[in-house]
């Protein structure tokens, strides 16, 4: 609303120049109608697109937004709705179900770290997949946080969002409470999912810096 006032003002100056100039140079009136009449219609296609043009970035800007909350929704889905994910964050949280579940086939893989080194059973590596198809999920989890698309989201939701798909608080417990994870995480998907100071082991005194 303010950029069409400001458009509407700026045409209207435009016009009032424009007579003054031509009063003061022709000091003929006969044909000031006419001239104004011409006036008008080039301030009114000014007006025009200015509002043509504030239109299309509205709608360019909820475009993004809804891009954005699209995203968004899908990561939701992916981390916190697909059986596979709730499986394997409650191997890493409880103590119990980590032991049991993935500590085995953590101990078995970091034996070798090579991608030739997988001894696992068929049973053990359907476990690992499942792991790894979460941590994919972190993946893009940072991807979306690191995107243009992230910007779009408001200031005030950001932090809501964030807490919701909240990455860092994963990495974080790995890294202090489930130590052959963490190896696996430093030696396959360091890159992808860990912050450049990520030490191979924990250390109490390095904090992870995101």
């Amino acid at each position: 609303m303010i950029k069409a006032i400001l458009g509407a003002i700026t045409a209207a100056a435009i016009m009032l120049v424009a007579i003054v100039l031509y009063v003061h140079a022709s000091g003929d009136l006969s044909n000031l109608g006419t001239f104004i009449g011409g006036i008008s219609l080039f301030t009114s296609a000014i007006v025009i697109l200015f509002e043509a043009q504030t239109v299309t970035a509205k709608n360019h800007r909820f475009e993004q937004y809804t891009s954005a909350v699209n995203s968004f929704r899908a990561l939701y889905r992916e981390f916190w709705g697909e059986p596979t994910n709730a499986e394997v964050r409650r191997w890493i949280i409880s103590a119990v179900e980590y032991e049991s579940s993935l500590l085995p086939v953590l101990t078995e893989r970091n034996k070798d770290p090579s991608s030739s080194g997988n001894r696992l059973d068929a049973r053990n590596n359907e476990t690992l997949d499942k792991l790894d198809r979460f941590l994919a999920s972190l993946v893009r989890i940072r991807s979306f946080s690191l995107s243009p698309e992230y910007t779009y989201i408001s200031k005030a939701q950001q932090p809501l969002w964030t807490k919701i798909l909240n990455r860092e608080f994963w990495i974080h417990f790995i890294y202090k409470n489930r130590e052959e994870l963490w190896t696996y995480l430093y030696r396959h998907w360091k890159v992808d999912l860990l912050p450049k100071n990520a030490p191979e082991k924990y250390d109490p005194k390095i904090q992870l810096k995101f």
